[in-house]
């Protein structure tokens, strides 16, 4: 049957070209409701409309699912290439459920990737509706530690937002996620890279507040990968700024930093500070609350283990001339260790 583009209104047209840059189905009646989000008291107009787009020779049926033959998917992009505000509908729905779904990784979210994959690939212009929807697909690959893909839609939505606004808050979250892909990778200067393009958008923004904390603590990481301890201590020491807020709003995070500032300051021979600040995270929580408990516990376990290396060596320091073979001394610390962990 020949069909004729020109005779379709609006809403036939934005209908199926967002299906030409899905993959090709077919696709229940059901699944097209959610994609389009369909609202209750429109649904059997909806499924008229799809009945009548199979019998004028636009779709095909297969039991009581749709989808776009190879041939027609073919003339529709040749006729008109989608753009993001004709698949806005669409591009919010994937969005909305990346951000609520916690299903497994199965076969059904299988499928939702890939239809999100020939979204984001087959558009043709560029949006921060997109690019965050690229972010988001990125973010569920570094979760399900799918780490190829995760790392090109994250350099996939960083190209996205260059293009519109190179200095945008946005921008700014798109490099600090790259950075930590890139550190799951081992590409850990690459990571350092992508860290400080996020600090230099709020550096060209001339911001200075809590914003950029994240921002501090992610290169603060990065720069421990490294082994450059002292950079790293000075982007948390930058944090303790917010101190008093943290500590209302996000002990937590607040606790990841006194950890970090903990483990550098150890890693440099700074072993008084280093059991001072996981002092002041085991502080943070109360073990008689139960939502604490689980913290309170792993912190409790560190500190007791960087205290009791920390007052050994100052034993085998203060004994030194007794101890004037360091196999000895070696073997002293070897010894304490076994017995902290069997202990403890």
């Amino acid at each position: 049957m020949a069909v004729n583009f020109k005779n379709l209104n609006e809403s036939e047209k934005e209908f199926l070209l967002c299906l030409a840059i899905l993959p090709a189905g077919p696709y229940p009646i059901s699944e097209l409701i959610k994609i389009f989000q369909i609202e209750s008291d429109e649904q059997v107009s909806f499924f008229n409309h799809i009945y009548d787009l199979s019998l004028s020779g636009y779709l095909k049926k297969n039991n009581s699912s749709y989808y776009l033959c190879p041939n027609m998917r073919r003339k529709l992009l040749n006729w008109q290439q989608p753009d993001v505000g004709t698949c806005s509908v669409v591009i919010n729905y994937f969005a909305t459920w990346l951000a609520n779904s916690e299903e497994p990784f199965d076969t059904n979210c299988e499928r939702q990737y890939n239809q999100i994959e020939s979204l984001l690939n087959n558009l043709k212009s560029k949006s921060f509706q997109q690019a965050y929807l690229s972010s988001q697909l990125s973010n569920r690959y570094l979760h399900l530690e799918r780490y190829g893909k995760a790392l090109y839609y994250s350099e996939l939505a960083i190209n996205m937002a260059k293009a519109i606004d190179s200095i945008h808050y946005t921008t700014a979250d798109f490099y600090r996620n790259n950075a930590l892909i890139n550190r799951k990778l081992g590409r850990v200067e690459k990571a350092l890279l992508s860290n400080k393009k996020d600090l230099q958008i709020f550096e060209q923004k001339g911001i200075s507040d809590q914003s950029l904390l994240n921002s501090y603590f992610s290169i603060s990481v990065t720069y421990e990968f490294l082994n450059n301890f002292k950079s790293a201590i000075k982007y948390s020491e930058r944090i303790l700024n917010f101190e008093k807020g943290l500590k209302k709003n996000d002990k937590i995070g607040l606790s990841w930093v006194y950890q970090n500032l903990s483990s550098c300051y150890i890693e440099i021979g700074e072993n008084k500070k280093g059991v001072f600040y996981i002092k002041k995270a085991l502080n943070l929580f109360n073990p008689d609350k139960k939502n604490d408990q689980k913290h309170y516990k792993y912190l409790n376990k560190k500190f007791k283990f960087f205290a009791f290396f920390y007052t050994l060596e100052g034993f085998v320091h203060k004994y030194q001339k007794l101890l004037s073979i360091s196999m000895i001394s070696s073997l002293i610390l070897l010894f304490a260790g076994v017995l902290w962990w069997i202990y403890f």
